[in-house]
């Protein structure tokens, strides 16, 4: 085709007829193109919980151990969306999940053995492991309850009524996070127990396969205590 015709040809035609339509109007009546999601400025942590964060080394310790932070600054701003909550939310649930999966595995060795009589290895049957063991169910019944209260409690929250709780401060926010340390806590004195309930079974039993895993389990449990003892320091200089 010549040049100048094709050139011709375009200029007869007005630019509107050029022009790529509307896309609202292309779209059906009744329709409308989806507006952009604004994101409003996040609001900056409450001077309360900041001063809370900078005073009370307690305050510090407990965000740590619930929240693996040493402030409320992040937490604060999974507060800001929904979608960022949520994600929050269900770590929290599956945090307090464990627990309770660990709490009920404790209440059954704990029962399993108290039920057991004397073997040629473990004497559980002596006052002072049979304590033991008591205090290992007992631990663990706590955990769980106050783990599914807590779960319960967080499935059911939203992100308005957890900022509120942490507007009020106080104790408010000490319970918040209770909420989440306090099952940890359960579960890890039910642990003691047991691991004592173990070693006297062990070292009093006149079996001498029974000494030495009682020895070896006394071994593992000096090289995890160093390990918690490092992590605990690093918490420390965290906080």
């Amino acid at each position: 085709m010549d040049p100048l015709l094709l050139v011709g040809t375009v200029a007869a035609y007005p630019m509107e007829s050029l022009a790529i339509p509307d896309l609202e109007r292309a779209l059906p009546e009744g329709e409308h193109l989806p507006e952009e999601e604004s994101h409003p400025d996040e609001e900056p942590l409450p001077e309360a919980l900041c001063a809370m964060m900078m005073t009370s080394f307690f305050m510090r310790l407990l965000c740590f151990l619930a929240l693996w932070r040493p402030d409320l600054q992040e937490h604060w701003k999974s507060l800001q969306s929904d979608k960022a909550f949520k994600s929050e939310k269900t770590m929290m649930c599956s945090i307090l999940g464990i627990i309770a999966t660990l709490a009920g595995t404790h209440i059954g060795l704990s029962g399993g053995f108290k039920a057991t009589s004397s073997t040629d290895y473990f004497n559980y049957t002596l006052p002072a492991s049979y304590s033991a063991l008591f205090a290992t169910f007992m631990f663990a019944f706590i955990a769980i309850l106050i783990s599914s209260l807590s779960a319960i409690s967080w499935l059911h929250a939203d992100r308005h009524y957890a900022r509120e709780q942490l507007e009020q401060g106080g104790y408010c926010v000490v319970f918040y996070l209770l909420s989440i340390v306090a099952p940890m806590f359960f579960v890890a004195l039910s642990l003691i127990c047991f691991i004592c309930a173990t070693l006297i079974a062990g070292f009093c039993s006149q079996s001498t396969v029974g000494r030495v895993v009682a020895t070896l389990l006394l071994v593992i449990c000096a090289i995890i205590a160093m390990l918690i003892g490092l992590v605990w320091k690093s918490a420390l200089d965290i906080a």
